[in-house]
């Protein structure tokens, strides 16, 4: 997917921003709308699951896959956009990272992915650890309607507990994920992460999200920052951005 082209970017310290161009949305929309969906689940899963359960792959979409709840489905876009960012990022800079699409495991579709909100791992030699390998770790905030809270402060909360805590247990529970889907080739690569004594250290990056309103710029930039040492603080925005989340649900529906 290549949706950096639709965004300007400026470089304002500390912030990272990228705005939408206003005349790209819809451009936007569709060259999201199928990997969004298979980020909810696989095209041969919806067709066995469709089949299975004599209901068309639409009604599947709707009633059971995508969440309803207003909340996640803000969250679900604000992960799978910075999920995407990323992964476009560094393929741009020559580093092309294995993304897990979290979102595959919900256990419920209106709930959000539990642990960090979207990983990349990268090795310089895919059958050896190497000191140039490394994760980037996103957490990602979203602000569609106008409050108090300060979004970009607490990604930036966010990523800090990544950093101390939050990583390793998502680690963890990718592994445990490829081990229960039989997936030996996932479960070791994810390995080589969970022991850095055996298998030598890596770098990680730590990235705080903050998906907005245009609307909202001026009073999220107008507050101060605290605890960003080493944090990457990128800001999306989005003119209307309730109407895109939403109009990406209907479309990914509409899709099959």
């Amino acid at each position: 997917m290549d949706i950096l082209r639709f965004f300007s970017y400026n470089k304002e310290k500390p912030f990272h921003i990228y705005r939408l161009n206003d005349f790209d949305v819809e451009s936007l929309l569709g060259s999201i709308t199928k990997d969004f969906r298979q980020c909810y689940i696989t095209n041969e899963d919806l067709i066995k699951l469709a089949k299975k359960n004599g209901i068309s792959k639409k009604q599947l979409l709707e009633s059971y896959i995508l969440p309803d709840k207003g909340n996640i489905k803000s969250g679900d876009f604000g992960e799978m956009i910075s999920y995407f960012f990323i992964e476009e990022h560094y393929a741009d800079k020559g580093y092309l990272l294995f993304c897990p699409r979290k979102w595959l495991w919900k256990d419920d579709r209106n709930k959000a992915s539990p642990y960090s909100d979207a990983v990349g791992f990268y090795r310089d030699d895919e059958m050896n650890p190497s000191k140039n390998d490394f994760i980037v770790c996103v957490e990602s905030k979203m602000k569609a309607t106008k409050s108090k809270k300060h979004r970009i402060q607490e990604a930036v909360d966010g990523a800090n507990i990544d950093r101390l805590t939050r990583l390793g247990k998502t680690l963890g529970w990718l592994k445990e994920k490829y081990v229960k889907d039989c997936n030996k080739e996932k479960s070791e690569y994810i390995k080589r992460y969970t022991d850095p004594v055996g298998n030598g250290t890596y770098k990680k990056i730590f990235k705080a999200f903050t998906i907005l309103d245009k609307e909202f710029e001026k009073y999220e930039f107008s507050l101060p920052i605290k605890d960003n040492d080493g944090i990457a603080i990128i800001v999306i925005a989005i003119k209307n951005l309730k109407d895109v989340y939403e109009a990406n649900l209907k479309r990914i529906i509409e899709s099959v």
